[in-house]
Formats: structure tokens, C-alpha cells, sequence
């Protein structure tokens, strides 16, 4: 996703290896899985590629921002995070 949104080198073949090895683990585990659901492994399949999204805009925005220190891309980066909390306290006040 690098790659595609932000300009960088793919990865290289150690790192190919290493994210082939997660999905041969994830997929092994799955379907070892004893009370294996579908919902449950959709819902992480979703959400795992949200958490994509939503980091490489992280990224994209502290690389564009102009900050005077990493503590400024701290700051941005858990802000952004926490707008959402802003409405679910609101929801469930």
C-alpha cells in the first residue's frame, strides 16, 4: 500500500518472506480453528484492512504536515485517533 499511496520501494525478499510466513501462519490457524466462525474472522478481515487505511493516511498526513517535532507528530496522529472516541462518549452519555 506504500507502494501505491505514498511512492516507496516495494519490500524486499526478506520482508516478502516474513509476510508470507504471517499469512501461512494465519491460514493454518484458521483452519485449525476448533469453533471456526465465519462473522468473527470477516469481522477481523475488515478491520485489519480499516487499520491499513487509516495508517497509511497517518502517514501520508505527518510526512505533508509541516512539524517542528516528533512529539507535534505524536500529538497529530493520537488526536486523529481519538475523534471517534468524541462521538461514541457522546452516544453513550
Amino acid at each position: 500500500a506504500d507502494y501505491l499511496f505514498l511512492g516507496r520501494k516495494l519490500p524486499g525478499s526478506r520482508s516478502w518472506a516474513c509476510l508470507l510466513a504471517l499469512l501461512v501462519g494465519a491460514f493454518g490457524y484458521a483452519s485449525t480453528d476448533s469453533s471456526f466462525h465465519v462473522k468473527g474472522y470477516t469481522f477481523c478481515a475488515v478491520w485489519y484492512c480499516i487499520f491499513c487505511m487509516d495508517q497509511i493516511y497517518l502517514k501520508h498526513i505527518t510526512n505533508t504536515v509541516k512539524m517542528q517535532s516528533n512529539w507535534g507528530r505524536v500529538f497529530y496522529s493520537n488526536f486523529l485517533a481519538s475523534l471517534p472516541l468524541v462521538v461514541t462518549f457522546i452516544r453513550d452519555a
